[in-house]
């Protein structure tokens, strides 16, 4: 019976019809593909995973027929591994510490310091000065240096973003040391002194801006495709006039050549891309200069060691942009008066603010591009975007917002986000983006990625 049935059918049937009959059929189908996916995340572990990601399929919650299923599952697949991940290096993790002493230390230590102090005492005077800490910024420290959990899951059970959790440590080590350095107890150091910060957009501006900079900063993403590994990074700061820089840089490296697996950016066959964003209000969505760079080194065409293009989108006033290339005479590309006009993949940027309902749809506008061996033709997409619902465990995987590019690249586009707000990953049933907890964790899981084929693979 189920053997003519379509995969939306299968989970529309076990979703809103109580059938497991029809999740089983769904399972047994893909089961060869999605050993391949977990391999690509977790080689040693892939059954295991697979095997959670089925307990997650059950648990999820989507919101009206899930149009994408493959894209589904992939998702509830990446996701299971990076928590699988996460465990297993945090198990290592523990075994070489020797405790809380040695974290503390590494914190607040300096090598000159081992003969005006003795361990024990150094220690006392700390814990003491965290005791005195305001409970926004203890308790993030104890999370992470006493519970040993990382941002992502600090920001979780204190429902922050990890951009807030970072600043937060941050900021509550820099009050113990110079709790500390006042006493006399670690030697001072000299800090750079603040900028004074000049606010020419309106104070509450500033202020989202501000907020909006300190969620999107130092962001780590892994991806890996088939026959690719994937490392990028997202930082974002406010300039003095109150606006925000957004900047992300990605570097791929391709199977053949690639002596390291975590260091894509020193492989023979590789890509990379930069882009910068200039964005006056966040809240918005209004930017004024949009940076675009991408080359392809020896895996573009053949004969081609190096191309790549180079790109600058400015609004032209009107509703519609510029775009100028290097070495090429200005272009006017349309678009509408209405806002939120996307650069290319920053969509995620949008949906992460939307709220989290069945009612929950949006209109945006991607200024996407086609790659062409003579540079990049861009263009104004029109897509609509949804609230799609819940992707298992709470623990693990949380709220989807889902881009329909279906029209454009024939996929629909996803987002997913934890109940704090902080991104979690995105991608789409081919690739997969998935945000890890800092550099060292995403060049680990660049490490263990073991690809497979699969014949089952769609």
């Amino acid at each position: 019976m189920f053997s003519e049935a379509t995969d939306q059918e299968l989970l529309t049937a076990f979703y809103f019809g109580d059938d497991d009959d029809a999740l089983a059929a769904f399972v047994a189908r893909h089961r060869g593909w999605a050993l391949a996916m977990a391999a690509q995340f977790f080689a040693e572990e892939a059954e295991d995973i697979v095997q959670l990601s089925v307990l997650r399929l059950m648990d999820a919650q989507p919101v009206g027929e899930v149009r994408n299923p493959l894209g589904w599952w992939r998702t509830i697949i990446a996701m299971t591994a990076m928590d699988q991940l996460r465990a297993s290096r945090r198990r290592r993790e523990q075994e070489r510490e020797a405790g809380e002493v040695h974290r503390l230390e590494s914190l607040f230590f300096v090598s000159d310091f081992v003969s005006r102090i003795e361990h024990a005492e150094l220690i006392h005077h700390i814990h003491r000065e965290i005791d005195r800490l305001d409970e926004r910024f203890r308790g993030p420290l104890l999370k992470r240096y006493f519970e040993d959990l990382s941002y992502s899951e600090i920001a979780r059970v204190l429902s922050l973003s990890p951009g807030t959790v970072a600043s937060r440590l941050s900021r509550g080590i820099g009050q113990v040391r110079d709790a500390l350095e006042a006493q006399g107890l670690l030697p001072a150091f000299e800090a750079d002194e603040e900028e004074t910060v000049m606010e020419p957009l309106p104070t509450a501006t500033v202020d989202r801006n501000r907020a909006f900079a300190e969620k999107w900063n130092d962001i780590w993403l892994v991806t890996l495709p088939k026959g690719a590994r994937g490392i990028g990074r997202i930082s974002a700061g406010t300039e003095v006039d109150g606006s925000v820089t957004l900047r992300c840089h990605f570097d791929v490296a391709y199977d053949k050549g690639n002596p390291r697996k975590d260091r894509p950016e020193e492989a023979h066959a590789r890509s990379w891309m930069s882009c910068e964003l200039a964005l006056q209000d966040a809240e918005r969505f209004e930017w004024s200069r949009y940076r675009n760079e991408e080359a392809w080194i020896n895996c573009w065409h053949e004969g081609d060691a190096h191309i790549g293009w180079s790109d600058v989108i400015e609004p032209d006033g009107n509703g519609g942009f510029v775009v100028t290339t290097e070495g090429k005479a200005p272009v006017a590309l349309l678009g509408e008066a209405r806002l939120p006009i996307v650069p290319d993949f920053l969509c995620f940027l949008v949906a992460c603010e939307q709220e989290r309902d069945r009612s929950s749809t949006w209109d945006m506008g991607i200024i996407g591009f086609d790659r062409l061996r003579t540079g990049r033709k861009w263009a104004v997409l029109n897509v609509p975007g949804r609230y799609a619902g819940r992707k298992g465990l709470p623990k693990g995987l949380s709220h989807t917002y889902e881009i329909d590019v279906t029209a454009h690249v024939g996929r629909i586009f996803s987002i997913w986000v934890d109940d704090a707000g902080g991104l979690l990953g995105l991608g789409d049933e081919q690739e997969s983006f998935l945000v890890a907890p800092d550099e060292a964790s995403a060049r680990e899981l660049l490490a263990s990625g073991d690809h497979l084929q699969s014949k089952h693979h769609a």
